[in-house]
């Protein structure tokens, strides 16, 4: 059969049927969880567990297209493991390579991992894929990222983004944002106290035009 595509990764995040069975869940579909390979000694120990290894040190070193080389040895030593696809797909999407990262997000996802991190790893690289199927698609992910850990701040700032974009109100939107700002200020602090004003006054003119049209309403014969 075929490999995954960008398309997989766009109408996966698009399910609602899948993320509302995983939310009812609150739990991964696999027992297979990053921690879990983490704390998995022969995992480890295999060669693709120490091509992962490699490409968590590159990366730590801000060497993203040396850890992109690790991680793929790290695919090609076994193709079944979600952690080699979810580290390829982090060090394409550094590499600026969107498209590839949301193909291996995916391809993790569907080897088992239902883990927050990566539903907030393929929201941003939808996101900065851009175009609004994307973006809705994105906030799909970062959705579900936000039920099943509420403290991904990166999630709560990807699903500010695309808010947007699926309809949502300016207040919902700015509240994402604070909450990304609360749960991570260094990251997102200075950027929550710069948009703040902007969405505050959107939300005030949103509320005058509320009440003139009921007003305009009110004054029909």
């Amino acid at each position: 059969g075929r490999g995954p595509r960008l398309e997989d990764g766009v109408e996966a995040a698009k399910d609602s049927e899948h993320v509302s069975r995983m939310v009812a869940r609150q739990a991964p579909i696999s027992p297979h969880t990053p921690q879990d390979w983490v704390n998995d000694p022969e995992r480890i120990g295999s060669p693709c567990g120490q091509a992962v290894l490699a490409a968590v040190e590159a990366r730590k070193t801000g060497d993203h297209a040396q850890a992109l080389r690790h991680s793929e040895t790290a695919v090609r030593e076994d193709p079944q493991d979600p952690m080699a696809y979810f580290q390829r797909g982090r060090s394409r999407k550094e590499v600026g390579d969107n498209n590839g990262a949301v193909v291996d997000l995916t391809q993790s996802i569907n080897l088992g991992w239902d883990d927050p991190i990566l539903f907030t790893a393929r929201a941003d690289a939808l996101m900065k894929l851009g175009g609004r199927q994307r973006e809705q698609a994105a906030f799909y992910d970062a959705d579900m990222a936000v039920r099943l850990d509420p403290k991904q701040a990166g999630a709560y700032m990807v699903r500010s983004a695309s808010g947007l974009s699926v309809g949502r109100p300016a207040e919902a939107v700015l509240a994402d944002l604070k909450m990304a700002a609360e749960l991570d200020f260094g990251r997102y602090g200075a950027f929550y106290d710069q948009q703040r004003p902007i969405f505050e006054r959107l939300i005030v003119e949103g509320r005058n035009r509320q009440v003139g049209a009921v007003a305009a309403a009110g004054s029909q014969p």
